[in-house]
This record gives C-alpha cells, sequence and structure tokens, in this order.
C-alpha cells in the first residue's frame, strides 16, 4: 500500500521509465501491455485514481444498459461500443439503469457467463489500450456487487437547493432534480440523434 503522495510520485517515475522501453514497438505489433499493467496493479498505483475520503469513482451513465431484477441476483443486458481498457479488466464496472430506470453501478467479474469482450478497437495511435466492445447477454450479479449510482458523490455533496425551496439538500429539491432530468434527456436526445444519423 501506498504510503503518501511523495512515494506514489516515486514508483510512477520508476514505472514510466520501466514501461517507455519497447513502447513504440508494443504500438506497432499491437501487442497489449499485460505484463506492464500487472506491473502497475502490483504497485499501488490504481488506488490513486480513487478520492480517498469515498474509496471509488464513478463515470457517466449509459442508461440503455439494463439490470434487472431476478429472484436473489440482479441480471445485465445491454451492448456498449467503446470501454476503456476492458480486456485487461478483471472486474469491469457496467452503468445502468435499474427496473426504476435508476441509474446504478454493476461490477462483472472478467469470466462471468454471458460476458463477451470483442478485442474490435482499431483507432489511429490507440491500438494497444486494450480497450474494445463489452456485449452483456443475461450476466448474473450478486446484489453486492451493484452500486445505487443515481445517488452519487456530485448530487449529494454539492448541489445546493434553490433558495425558496425550503429543504436542506439538493437531492431534495424538485427544480434541481428537474434541471439535471432535463439534461440528461437532451444528452439521449443526442446520443440517438447521431445513431440514427450514421
Amino acid at each position: 500500500m501506498i504510503a503518501g503522495d511523495a512515494e506514489a510520485i516515486a514508483i510512477a517515475r520508476q514505472l514510466a521509465a520501466e514501461f517507455a522501453k519497447g513502447d513504440s514497438e508494443r504500438d506497432r505489433k499491437r501487442r497489449l501491455p499485460y505484463d506492464e499493467v500487472k506491473k502497475f496493479s502490483a504497485s499501488g498505483l490504481w488506488g490513486v485514481t480513487v478520492p480517498k475520503e469515498y474509496g471509488g469513482a464513478l463515470s457517466f451513465t449509459d442508461v440503455r444498459t439494463r439490470l434487472q431484477k431476478s429472484g436473489d441476483e440482479c441480471v445485465l443486458n445491454g451492448h456498449k461500443h467503446y470501454c476503456c481498457g476492458v480486456l485487461l479488466a478483471d472486474w469491469i464496472p457496467v452503468i445502468a439503469a435499474n427496473d426504476e430506470g435508476k441509474t446504478a453501478i454493476a461490477f462483472v467479474e472478467r469470466d462471468a457467463q454471458g460476458l463477451t469482450l470483442l478485442d474490435d478497437w482499431t483507432s489511429f495511435g490507440q491500438r494497444t489500450t486494450a480497450s474494445g466492445t463489452t456485449i452483456l447477454e443475461n450476466v448474473k450479479v450478486k446484489p453486492e456487487h451493484v452500486i445505487p449510482y443515481y445517488l452519487d458523490y456530485f448530487v449529494r455533496n454539492h448541489t445546493r437547493p434553490w433558495i425558496d425551496s425550503n429543504v436542506e439538500y439538493g437531492f431534495e429539491d424538485s427544480l434541481s432534480v428537474y434541471n439535471f432530468g432535463n439534461v440528461q434527456t437532451q444528452v439521449h436526445a443526442a446520443l440517438d440523434l447521431a445513431v440514427t444519423c450514421r
């Protein structure tokens, strides 16, 4: 475990120098950096991306993926074209809409039945990012591997209610909720339009 910022920087510099050797050849031959990622993981540097007080980082929603309750488990179905680094991941965070239409993050093990990872990302200069398409077909997820994303950090901790709303927190303010929903609707409309026009 990394003790502080200075140690993290020293480890990062050491690994960066080591990984720079042969980087052009890796990219030219499209050799995915499995060994480098294992060394990076063992170093403890992944923890640098996690805010200390929250234990994790969140990303943007993709509510076309669905997470449905099925008995004691949840089931994921969906498809995402570009997933950064997914080919090297042991656990894959998937953002999906639950039965109530609210977003959640489900963590899926790499060898889960119904999970397909395609090595199909070949963008110029990014051939060794280990990114690709993720397909989820009736992938079972334990409830303890699901986080309610709709209660995310920003809304819970940084949105303020309208001054005359008579509520204490932004997530209780119907005007704030309306405005966030409006932005989300516009984003989905733009995405649908982009798909339609392709």
